[in-house]
């Protein structure tokens, strides 16, 4: 008898359950709602809401298929249970224009617990919207156009199976949000159609999409200040602006962004792929950190990777630097195909640059080749990283093409570090870049050691129109130096090629101990003022084991260089491998002790050269300096010492130069001259040059048959041991 009376009362309390149940479903029809979709219906869909939310337990609101318009309406909490809003309808929006600025269409705020879904839609009216948007135009004083459904304050929610279409703004918008999950939906719009942003969020947390497709005109998915612990997984994004971090730093105040990871997503056409956007003028402090983008295809997407810390949508801002700092950010497989041939473009701040920046198997294609890279301010944080490291540390460029903003890498650093370059490094090619001191610059630094069989594209071309130091000597400006290294010691340089600089190629002042080995350095022969290796107040430099064909001096050697030793170099196309010039400027330091042996010279216009500035002049010494062992093959002045060098023979004063040359040995000097003097040592009549030592030279004119190659001197004092050919012009003092 207990267990029948037992059982009876379980039975009775079941059913009482879904009594409760059943009476806890409030049907917008049974409040007034018409479901004709001319009849406003938003006061029938609040009248459910009301009571729903003053019910104890769970209730929903359930509107069932139909097409219902509603004016604004914003369902407010807190409720006392669970609420699921079961769409099963299409909701549409007014098409009026009081209607088009307010800040949302559909809001929920101060809501725990929301269930939406029903897989019915949401139509925000936008085409009648959209041409009275002016925040595609311009930043500031613009309003934007509502939002079609806000989520404000509510936490341990979840939205699924609804579609948006057409929002006037956003479709979806979070603010100040936790833990909310949305799962399958559905966003549709023109990818004309402005500032309609899929899903964006704001200062939330825990917030977790996935499984959702997302076509519409802006960021499918936007993320925000304050945004913490975000994750987005599966999505299909397209067209749109692909998936944004920001943009950030506009407003004072902005919470930090961290932990965002955006994983297995597809974009198809989309005007950016996975995107992280600052402003750079107005800009405000910020930190973004510990963000992930991992099994990302894209498919014909445009900027597939990017950071853009000078974020200006309408190209009209000032100049600045962004003040919010990027780090720890991973980009991990990601593969498809770029419509710009710039597939991964990080734009750091100056400011700010971006640290702890990861790039690992990245595959992306242009056009059926490889894209290229541009970074700016990314590597100089791997630098500082790098720099401020206890013991030996590495800078590894992997393979691919990376467009690189100027950037000086400074130290003293705390040990020893490895510039690793294994990609191509491509210069910018605009024209504030063209006539800086150097694209990229090494300062202060001891043991650096940078090789890797890598490649600096100068992008010499564009700027080489711009070169007046060709055509003038005072008052021109030098375009950028590709590689230029100040104050560093104990160092080398190995297994790197110079291609095209805008100036020089490489630029070593006030170094010391350093090594250069097996580079390569191209660029045509009419290409001005692109000197191969330009070493000035340097000391124990040694160059070896190299090839050099480039516009101007292979290697140039100018005041302050002490104890240079120039061997096994091949030169040409170029000027050949000169000492100077020397006298242009008051105060330079002495040289001396320089030796160039076993190079070859093939096609260049001078050989093995001195130079120095007739007028005007200033006192310097040029001395122990010896060529052994040189090939000429079709080179103009093989053996030259010019004494009155005039780059551009005219407006030049003919002086005595005030540089004194002594202490200089030619030995084993082989081959054929371009020219018919073969050796032309014109020396000065104020500082006629000592101990000049011409050994064993060899020579053949290589012009008309049957013309020897001769010789010229003026002021020399020296002498001349085995053969010589062309017979020597020294005069024995």
């Amino acid at each position: 008898m207990g267990s029948i009376i037992s059982m009876f009362f379980l039975l009775f309390s079941c059913i009482n359950v879904e009594v409760q149940a059943q009476n806890n479903i409030f049907n917008v029809l049974n409040f007034g709602a018409k479901a004709d979709g001319k009849s406003d219906d938003s006061k029938a869909f609040y009248g459910a809401w009301i009571k729903a939310c003053n019910s104890n337990g769970t209730s929903a609101v359930w509107i069932p298929k139909g097409t219902y318009m509603l004016n604004p309406v914003t369902f407010n909490g807190p409720c006392k249970g669970p609420i699921n809003f079961q769409i099963e309808g299409i909701l549409t929006a007014p098409s009026d224009k009081s209607s088009l600025f307010l800040d949302c269409w559909i809001g929920f705020k101060h809501i725990d617990q929301l269930e939406m879904n029903g897989g019915g839609s949401l139509d925000g009216q936008g085409p009648l919207a959209w041409p009275y948007n002016t925040c595609s135009g311009k930043i500031e004083h613009c309003i934007p156009l509502t939002t079609s459904v806000k989520f404000a304050y509510m936490t341990r929610s979840r939205i699924s199976n609804i579609t948006s279409i057409n929002s006037k703004g956003f479709h979806m918008s979070l603010y100040e949000c936790s833990d909310v999950m949305i799962i399958n939906v559905k966003v549709q719009a023109p990818d004309n159609s402005p500032n309609t942003d899929g899903i964006h969020m704001a200062k939330s947390k825990y917030i977790q999409i996935f499984d959702s497709e997302i076509a519409t005109g802006d960021d499918c998915i936007s993320i925000g200040d304050g945004s913490r612990t975000i994750n987005v997984t599966n999505i299909t994004c397209g067209p749109g602006h692909g998936i944004s971090i920001g943009s950030l730093g506009k407003t004072p105040n902005e919470d930090i962004v961290d932990g965002i990871t955006v994983t297995k997503c597809n974009l198809t056409s989309t005007k950016n792929g996975v995107r992280i956007k600052t402003w750079s003028n107005p800009s405000y402090p910020n930190t973004v950190s510990n963000l992930t983008f991992d099994q990302i295809y894209v498919n014909n997407v445009a900027n597939p990777i990017i950071i853009d810390q000078n974020y200006c949508p309408n190209m009209h801002c000032k100049q600045g630097f962004s003040r919010v700092r990027i780090s720890g950010v991973a980009y991990r497989n990601i593969w498809g195909t770029t419509s710009t041939q710039v597939a991964v473009n990080l734009q750091c701040s100056q400011a700010n640059p971006c640290e702890n920046i990861e790039l690992r198997d990245i595959n992306l294609v242009y056009h059926g080749l490889p894209a290229t890279s541009s970074c700016s301010n990314a590597f100089y944080s791997a630098w500082k990283e790098a720099c401020n490291s206890n013991g030996q540390s590495t800078v590894w460029i992997p393979k691919g093409t990376y467009k690189v903003e100027l950037v000086t890498f400074d130290g003293p650093c705390k040990g020893q570090i490895n510039v690793h370059i294994e990609g191509a490094l491509i210069a910018p090619s605009d024209g504030p870049s063209r006539f800086l001191n150097c694209w990229i610059g090494f300062k202060h630094v001891d043991r650096l050691n940078v090789n890797g069989g890598g490649s600096l594209d100068g992008q010499g071309p564009s700027a080489w129109s711009y070169n007046t130091c060709s055509r003038k000597l005072e008052h021109c400006k030098t375009l950028a130096t590709s590689f230029k290294f100040e104050y560093v010691t104990n160092s080398i340089i190995n297994n790197i090629t110079s291609m095209n600089s805008k100036g020089f190629h490489m630029s070593l002042f006030r170094c010391s101990n350093i090594s250069i080995s097996n580079v390569k350095i191209q660029a045509p022969d009419i290409s001005p003022n692109t000197d191969g290796i330009h070493i000035s107040n340097s000391k124990d430099i040694q160059i070896f084991k190299s090839k050099i064909a480039t516009g101007d001096d292979c290697i140039s050697v100018g005041p302050g260089s002490r104890a240079i030793n120039i061997t096994n170099i091949k030169c040409g196309p170029g000027h050949g491998i000169s000492i100077g010039s020397l006298g242009r400027r008051p105060n330079e330091e002495d040289v001396y002790g320089i030796t160039v042996k076993d190079c070859n010279f093939i096609s260049t216009m001078n050989g093995v050269r001195i130079k120095t500035a007739s007028q005007p002049s200033y006192p310097n010494t040029a001395s122990k300096i010896t060529f052994d062992n040189i090939h000429v093959n079709n080179v103009s002045n093989p053996i030259i010492i010019d004494q009155y060098y005039c780059p551009h023979r005219k407006d030049c004063k003919q002086d005595s130069s005030k540089v004194k040359i002594s202490d200089v040995t030619f030995n084993n000097i082989w081959g054929m001259s371009k020219t018919k003097i073969a050796v032309d040592l014109e020396c000065s009549q104020a500082n006629p040059c000592q101990k000049i030592v011409l050994r064993d030279i060899n020579m053949d004119y290589h012009g008309l048959p049957g013309k020897l190659a001769t010789s010229f001197c003026s002021n020399v004092q020296g002498e001349a041991y085995g053969k010589q050919k062309p017979p020597s012009c020294i005069k024995r003092p």
